[in-house]
């Protein structure tokens, strides 16, 4: 059962997110491509880009527990964690 304010917090981190990521895009100098189109990209990019790092290392957990999937998610979940958590510290 989630919390009653989940959603609205949800919404309003999401917010001030993109936010600051629309401020940074715009003040990178894009001359003549729409702030929308720019972010969209960016944000279809960044997507993408999830989405092969959690299909890999989706594989790599899997293959390297050859465990039932059940088993496998929580392993998943952590290395996704761990390396999303390097890679803001890092750079």
């Amino acid at each position: 059962q989630t919390a009653p304010k989940r959603p609205l917090l949800t919404f309003l981190f999401g917010l001030v997110h993109g936010a600051g990521l629309a401020s940074v895009v715009a003040g990178t100098g894009l001359r003549g491509v729409p702030l929308a189109i720019s972010v969209g990209s960016f944000n279809v990019g960044l997507e993408l880009a999830e989405i092969a790092l959690v299909a890999l290392l989706f594989a790599i957990v899997r293959a390297r527990l050859r465990a039932p999937l059940e088993r496998g998610v929580p392993h998943l979940v952590g290395a996704v964690g761990v390396a999303l958590l390097l890679a803001r510290t890092v750079t």
